[in-house]
């Protein structure tokens, strides 16, 4: 007997409805004359009456998972290389610095050692050296020199030189207290010592810048030996020299 109501209730039957039922109540009268086929023919304060209420809002539903992501899309071909751009326009040269200012002449040095050529050597200080004479005579009394010369000069000549064979310390006394191996002089003294002297012996000693032989010069002196028989002659040595 219910199957045939109809399963989808609406608003509009709903309203019907309730406006025949009150139509019918009202009297036969009404209910023979009208019959109501839409909500339009009621009357707008009945269908307010007849409006329910609004229901309370439904509970918001639980938010969806989310989803997973993608797969990663292929790399892109790489672009084609661009031409190389024009060179730029060269830069403003930089202006030029300033000069700075000259600084003072510093104090003069001390003098140096050794001394500069063409100064005297000075007082108390010395010069050393070497000297030897390798020969052969061919007789008795030749004559064999050797000249001494001085890198730096004397202020003035020497009167004699001290010559001494294979001297021993302080032979020739506070004069030439040195030795071939040491060779030292007294201020104002020029000291020659022999290590060997063979076939030969002290002939003269020579000036060559002065008159008088005997004296040793501001530059230097010659030894002038004499050979005692034919044959080889030795004489090797040191010397020393100290300004007064």
């Amino acid at each position: 007997m219910f199957s045939r109501i109809p399963k989808r209730i609406t608003f509009a039957n709903v309203v019907m409805t309730l406006a025949l039922v009150f139509a019918m109540g009202s009297g036969a009268y009404a209910a023979g004359k009208f019959i109501i086929t839409s909500a339009k023919q009621i009357k707008p304060s009945v269908l307010a009456q007849l409006k329910g209420k609004n229901g309370q809002n439904g509970t918001n539903g639980t938010n969806g998972t989310n989803g997973t992501n993608g797969a990663q899309g292929a790399q892109g071909l790489q672009g084609a290389k661009g031409d190389t751009g024009p060179q730029g326009a060269q830069g403003l040269q930089g202006a030029q610095g300033l000069q700075g200012a000259k600084g003072d002449t510093g104090p003069q040095g001390a003098q140096g050692e050794p001394w500069t050529p063409n100064n005297a050597l000075p007082s108390k200080a010395s010069e050393k050296g070497t000297w030897a004479i390798y020969a052969t005579a061919t007789k008795v009394s030749e004559e064999f020199a050797y000249a001494f010369s001085l890198p730096i000069p004397l202020k003035a000549t020497i009167e004699e030189a001290q010559i001494g064979l294979n001297l021993q310390v302080g032979q020739l006394g506070a004069v030439c207290p040195g030795t071939v191996a040491k060779p030292e002089a007294a201020a104002g003294q020029f000291c020659v010592y022999t290590k060997t002297e063979t076939n030969a012996e002290l002939s003269t000693i020579l000036n060559p810048e002065g008159p008088n032989d005997g004296e040793v010069g501001k530059t230097g002196m010659v030894l002038v030996f004499v050979s005692k028989a034919a044959g080889a002659v030795h004489i090797t040595g040191t010397w020393a020299v100290t300004a007064p």
